[in-house]
């Protein structure tokens, strides 16, 4: 009997969550943005942008209302390095984001934003090897490093995330750099010459969840009905044993 009532609970349950639904639209920055360039150890680059995501329309989704929004961020840095060996000598040169940050702002008052989030992991370095005399290298462009937000939630501008326009996020990311120039096979100081751009995209992925306005259909009432049914038996069953006992 017990066996039986969970069966109807997991039929009635599973046919009342089919009209839960949700839908998602992701835009990024285009390529990446290129980050206002430096030259030098602790230039800070950086980038400032608007993407523009789907409204949840209504017209799309006929005979349902919206119940939540969420929305998440991704950022990712990538590297980029040019430089010139003016040394009478083998010279590898090396390149590091040492700080990379991302920021999101909501797109209405009141909504939460996303800020400093930070890529994850160690930061990788790029390394060119042995750079001849009077040689140079690059561009060489690499990813640096991502990281994903947790989705945030928000309740209070849900009627706002509602029609056939676009909801507008800001974006923003900032970098600091270091160079770092190392002689092979030589010994004493060097001089090396570079400069160095970074680029970085943002991605914001919102999420629209939305829930059926029509009325269950009848094999739904059924399994509850039969799960009360069967509930209410089990129970009656139990104390007519008691009382026997």
């Amino acid at each position: 009997m017990k066996n039986i009532t969970k069966f109807a609970a997991a039929a009635a349950l599973a046919s009342i969550s089919a009209y839960a639904q949700s839908v998602s639209y992701t835009e990024t920055t285009t390529g990446g943005n290129t980050l206002t360039p430096g030259t030098g150890n602790g230039s800070l680059i950086g980038y400032t942008t608007t993407l523009n995501l789907p409204q949840w329309n209504p017209a799309l989704f006929p005979g349902t209302t919206l119940v939540g929004v969420q929305y998440t961020l991704m950022g990712e840095i990538f590297g980029r390095t040019v430089g010139v060996n003016p040394n009478a000598f083998p010279v590898a040169f090396v390149f590091d984001i040492t700080s990379d940050n991302f920021t999101l702002t909501g797109p209405f008052g009141g909504s939460p934003g996303v800020s400093t989030l930070s890529a994850s992991g160690s930061v990788p370095v790029i390394s060119t090897g042995a750079i001849a005399p009077l040689a140079s290298f690059g561009p060489t462009v690499t990813t640096l490093g991502s990281a994903t937000s947790s989705a945030v939630s928000d309740p209070s501008n849900l009627a706002s995330y509602i029609g056939s326009g676009t909801v507008s996020f800001g974006v923003s990311a900032t970098s600091a750099f270091t160079l770092n120039g190392t002689a092979v096979g030589e010994g004493g100081e060097i001089f090396l010459q570079a400069n160095s751009s970074t680029r970085g995209a943002s991605t914001i992925t919102v999420t629209y969840n939305y829930q059926s306005t029509e009325v269950p259909e009848p094999s739904t009432y059924a399994a509850m009905g039969f799960v009360g049914l069967v509930a209410g038996a089990t129970i009656w069953r139990r104390r007519q044993m008691a009382k026997k006992a």
